[in-house]
C-alpha cells in the first residue's frame, strides 16, 4: 500500500475502472429534461428518454425499431430522444440500485428491555440493543456552533429510531475555555462524539481516520444479525436527506461491502500523498495523459467525495484493523509533525505539510479501499448517487452545482446556517423554490448577523418574496 506503483510488481496499468469494479448506478435515471417543474423543460424535454414520464422511470424495455421510426420524422429533436433513450436503456442493462438485491432486508430489532432512544454517548451493546443500523458522523469544528443548531432543527429531526446522527469533535488542542463550553453542549444535546486523540487543525485525513476507527468500535460481532451495519461521515455544511439515504440502503442489504456517494476517479501516489490523472470519467484518459504511471502513481480508481461517504460495517472493520492503513497513518503523521517543527501552520487551506492532510481525505479513504480489494479481502459494491448529490445552487439545474430535489440525498457547500433552513422548508415542508429567496438564504444567511450589512440585505435583494 505504501509504495509508488512499479509495473514489474503490479503488472501493467490497467487504466479503464469499469472493467475493474463493480460499480451500481445510484443516480437519478430520469432527470431534469423529464421534470416539468424544471425553469429550462420546455427547452431541455428533448433530452428526455421515453423511458421516463414526468420525471419517473416507467418502463424498461424498448422497442428500438419502431422507435427509430417514429422519431426519425421529428429531425433533430427527436435525434435528441432516441440517443437519451439509448443511453438509459444502456445504464439499465447494468447495475442499477433498484435492482441489485431481492426481498425486502431485515431490520434491526429493538429490544423490548431498552426502549430508550439512542444518543451518541451510548457505546456498542447499548447501540445494538437499541436497533440502531446506520450511524451518520458530522465533522464539525468547535467554532461551528450555528452550524451544529441549524442541523439540530433541520434534517437531524428526519432521523429514524434506527439512525443516530453525531458531531465528532476532536479534543487534542483546544483551550480550556472551548473545552468548558462545548462540554456543556455535549450534556445538554447529547448527540456530540469526542475523539480524544485526533485535533480539527486543518488535517481532515487524521481525524476521518480517528473516526472511522472510533466507529469500529461500536460494531457487533461479523456475524450478528443486530447492530451497526452502516456508518457514514458527512461535512457540517451538508443537508442530508436521511429518509432518501435509508431508502438507498435497504436497497443495497444483500450486498456486504458497500461504498456509497459522489464518485470520482484518480490516480494516486500514496509516498508523496500526490493526485495523477483525476477525472468524472472512468475511461483513465487523464491518467495517460499525464502519464501518471511513470511518476508512481497508482492506476485509476474509483473513490467517493468527503459531503457524504457511507461505508457498510466490514469496510469500517477493515479500516480499523489494517496494519497498512495504520502504517500509512503513522508515515504521514510523522511528515506531517516535521512541518510542525519547522513552524509551518497547518490550519489554514494555504498551510505546509502533505497535501493530503489539508484536502484530500476522502482520497485517501478511496486509496485505502482500494487497496484491500487488491489484496482480495472483499470485493466492493461501489454505489455512485452523483446527481443526487451536489452543491447547492439556487437557479442551475445540472453540473456539479444544481437546485435540489425530493430525490436528493445529499446537498453541500451550505456555508450560511440559514441555508439549512430554506431547504428544510423546501424538502420537508413543501414550500415553492423561489431564485431570490433562496439566494437571500443561502448565500446571505437570511440577513441576519454580520449578512445584514451586505450590499444585498440593503438593497432590493434583501426583500423576501412568496
Amino acid at each position: 500500500m505504501n509504495r509508488q506503483f512499479d509495473a514489474a510488481i503490479y503488472g501493467d496499468a490497467n487504466t479503464i475502472s469499469r472493467r475493474r469494479f463493480s460499480i451500481v448506478e445510484g443516480q437519478r435515471l430520469c432527470g431534469w429534461p423529464c421534470d416539468k417543474t424544471s425553469p429550462n423543460y420546455a427547452r431541455d424535454q428533448e433530452y428526455c428518454p421515453v423511458q421516463c414520464v414526468d420525471g419517473v422511470l416507467k418502463s424498461v424495455d424498448v422497442n428500438f425499431t419502431s422507435l427509430k421510426a417514429n422519431l426519425t420524422a421529428a429531425g433533430k429533436r427527436g435525434s435528441h430522444t432516441l440517443k437519451a433513450t439509448q443511453r438509459l436503456h444502456k445504464k439499465l442493462q447494468g447495475q442499477v440500485l433498484p435492482r441489485i438485491c431481492a426481498g425486502e432486508p431485515v431490520l434491526p430489532v429493538t429490544q423490548a428491555s431498552d426502549l430508550n432512544p439512542a444518543h451518541c454517548g451510548d457505546n456498542g451493546p447499548a447501540l445494538l440493543r437499541k436497533g440502531v443500523a446506520l450511524l451518520v458522523g458530522v465533522m464539525t469544528g468547535p467554532a461551528h456552533e450555528e452550524r451544529r443548531r441549524a442541523i439540530r432543527r433541520t434534517w437531524k429531526r428526519w432521523a429514524s429510531s434506527r439512525v443516530l446522527v453525531c458531531f465528532i469533535l476532536g479534543r487534542r488542542g483546544l483551550k480550556k475555555s472551548q473545552l468548558r463550553t462545548l462540554d456543556a453542549e455535549t450534556l445538554t444535546h447529547r448527540d456530540i462524539i469526542w475523539l480524544p486523540n485526533a485535533a480539527d487543525e486543518g488535517i481532515p485525513t487524521l481525524k476521518g481516520y480517528a473516526w472511522w476507527t472510533y466507529a469500529a468500535s461500536l460494531l457487533p460481532y461479523s456475524c450478528a444479525e443486530n447492530g451497526l451495519r452502516y456508518v457514514a461521515k458527512v461535512d457540517d455544511d451538508s443537508f442530508v436527506n436521511l429518509r432518501n439515504l435509508e431508502a438507498d440502503i435497504k436497497l443495497l442489504h444483500c450486498r456486504p461491502n458497500v461504498y456509497y456517494g459522489h464518485m470520482a476517479y484518480t490516480g494516486y501516489d500514496p509516498t508523496t500523498w500526490s493526485v495523477c490523472g483525476w477525472s468524472w470519467q472512468d475511461e483513465g484518459d487523464n491518467y495517460r495523459k499525464h502519464s501518471c504511471a511513470r511518476t508512481g502513481a497508482h492506476p485509476p480508481f474509483p473513490y467517493i467525495n468527503g459531503e457524504l461517504e457511507l461505508l457498510s460495517a466490514p469496510l469500517v472493520r477493515f479500516i480499523a484493523i489494517s496494519p497498512e492503513v495504520r502504517e500509512f497513518v503513522d508515515i504521514a503523521t510523522r511528515a506531517i509533525d516535521e512541518e510542525k517543527t519547522k513552524g509551518i501552520s497547518l490550519s489554514s487551506r494555504g498551510g505546509g505539510g502533505p497535501k493530503l492532510w489539508r484536502q484530500n481525505e476522502d482520497i485517501a479513504l478511496g486509496y485505502w479501499l482500494h487497496h484491500g480489494q487488491q489484496q482480495h479481502h472483499f470485493n466492493i459494491t461501489y454505489v455512485k448517487i452523483n446527481n443526487r448529490a451536489a452543491n447547492m445552487a439556487c437557479v442551475a439545474t445540472m453540473g456539479m452545482y444544481q437546485r435540489p430535489r425530493d430525490d436528493s440525498v445529499v446537498v453541500h457547500f451550505l456555508k450560511r446556517p440559514a441555508g439549512m433552513d430554506y431547504l428544510w422548508g423546501v424538502l420537508h415542508d413543501g414550500v415553492p423554490h423561489n431564485d431570490d429567496n433562496c439566494t437571500r438564504y443561502i448565500w446571505h444567511n437570511n440577513c441576519e448577523s454580520d449578512d445584514a450589512k451586505t450590499p444585498f440585505c440593503t438593497e432590493d435583494g434583501g426583500r423576501q418574496t412568496g
